[in-house]
């Protein structure tokens, strides 16, 4: 009888050390997948909302994409509510980069603060686009309510200047801009 538990007790060290040494290789076949998947992954970028083919490489992207792109990040500049205010300026503040990151970020955080204390709803309605190089225009009319009563309607243009870099797309550049001052590129109104 002892021979049979201690050829059970064997097996059992045997098995131990059999599953210690599959549990290692696991670990890493995890670890070099890991490692070789980074030079293999794919990144995928998109607008939130897609009108239009687009392209991008590494340092640069098309026309259509900044396009695209412009229009979201005014969107969260833009459109703000007293509920939105806060999260849309983080995600724009977040993707700021460059010697004006810091100036940008500011006049975005007053805007919130004051679009929250005074309950405004602040809506764009885009009219125009032109695109040069990575210097987007854009024109429209702003619309903000107070209590449901409009209080300001007027017509803005808003520059927004981007950097491709990595596929990744960072705003240089935000704010309004003269509708006087010569850019080169055709107007986008009606689409």
């Amino acid at each position: 009888m002892l021979p049979r538990y201690v050829e059970a007790g064997e097996n059992a060290l045997r098995d131990k050390v059999f599953y210690r040494l599959i549990i290692i290789l696991f670990g890493f076949a995890l670890i070099a997948n890991g490692f070789f998947r980074s030079f293999t992954a794919r990144v995928v970028v998109y607008p939130p909302e897609l009108k239009e083919n687009f392209w991008l490489t590494p340092g640069k992207a098309s026309q259509e994409y900044l396009e695209q792109m412009a229009l979201a990040f005014l969107h969260f500049t833009l459109d703000l509510t007293p509920e939105n205010a806060d999260s849309f300026v983080r995600y724009v503040i977040d993707n700021l980069e460059g010697e004006k990151a810091g100036q940008i970020s500011q006049a975005l955080l007053t805007d919130a603060t004051y679009i929250k204390e005074n309950s405004i709803y602040q809506t764009f309605y885009p009219a125009s686009l032109a695109v040069n190089g990575n210097e987007v225009r854009a024109g429209g009319n702003i619309v903000r309510k107070i209590a449901g009563k409009e209080v300001i309607n007027r017509n803005v243009y808003y520059q927004i200047t981007f950097r491709v870099k990595n596929y990744g797309l960072r705003i240089t550049d935000l704010g309004p801009y003269s509708p006087g001052s010569p850019l080169g590129a055709k107007d986008k109104a009606g689409k």
